[in-house]
């Protein structure tokens, strides 16, 4: 018992080393304002797509926190008579702050994995805006996984009907799909982001647990602030506090994830047989 007393301190004191919870707060912060351009953007293009702006609300409150879910709709039903008019300004907004957020993310994952940034910052900037990219086709995908599931299981087995029953019996797992969707994304994230060649096998344990602690803690952290009515005194400011927590919170796991895979390396080697 004093053993693993012991590791958790240890591990705890490299937290703290690593002094994760400021790129944390850097990289949920600005990912925090870009929220509100990628709606714009988002609801701009619903006019040239089957789907409309009730589309677009049930969809991401399916995937969201309950509590986010006030915050957003309000601001899809507000960009979208709106959005027209603003897309250039949107777009350049998100790609600035998307871009800083994840140089911050990038910065924090060269600090857990003890390197530094030598690589040219025009070259980090476009580096980060790709990664940016990737990941919001695969949350998009994943986005279409959870809520849309039911449609394109009915299209492809009506184009397909030699499989209809296999793809059938998948969709009922599509959750397990989309969990699996999001640990490959943080796999990637912990190979290739930092200023370091790392060995993707590695990453996995610590992106299979930032995976599963994503939704753990905002399951928990739903019900807590469904359940608890201290933040009411903040007034209309309490959603937004309430969203920026969930941000740093789930960044903060997502690097206790890449400290986990550096910590523990030697006994994943062990068990990877390497």
């Amino acid at each position: 018992m004093k053993k693993i007393y012991l590791i958790f301190r240890d591990f705890a004191r490299q937290l703290t080393r690593d002094n994760i919870n400021a790129f944390a707060s850097s990289t949920a912060f600005f990912f925090f304002l870009s929220l509100m351009p990628t709606l714009i953007i988002l609801c701009s293009f619903l006019p040239f797509t089957p789907l409309t702006e009730g589309d677009l609300i049930t969809a991401v409150t399916s995937v969201a926190p309950e509590f986010l879910e006030p915050i957003v709709v309000s601001l899809i039903k507000q960009m979208y008579d709106q959005s027209v008019g603003t897309l250039p300004i949107a777009v350049l907004v998100m790609i600035w702050s998307c871009g800083k957020g994840m140089l911050a993310l990038m910065r924090g994952l060269n600090v857990v994995n003890g390197v530094s940034e030598d690589r040219n910052y025009l070259f980090l900037r476009l580096e980060a805006s790709f990664y940016m990219v990737i990941t919001v086709i695969s949350l998009l995908v994943s986005l279409g996984l959870s809520v849309f599931g039911e449609v394109v299981m009915h299209t492809v087995i009506r184009m397909f009907p030699h499989i209809g029953e296999l793809f059938s019996f998948l969709m009922h797992f599509r959750f397990v799909f989309v969990w699996v969707l999001l640990t490959i994304i943080f796999t990637v994230t912990y190979t290739y982001v930092p200023n370091k060649k790392l060995k993707m096998r590695y990453q996995i344990p610590g992106a299979a647990f930032a995976s599963i602690g994503w939704n753990v803690f905002s399951f928990c952290f739903s019900v807590y602030v469904e359940n608890f009515n201290g933040m009411s005194v903040y007034g209309s400011l309490s959603t937004i506090i309430i969203m920026m927590f969930w941000m740093y919170c789930c960044i903060y796991i997502l690097l206790i994830g890449a400290n986990l895979n550096r910590y523990f390396k030697p006994i994943i080697r062990v068990f990877m047989h390497d």
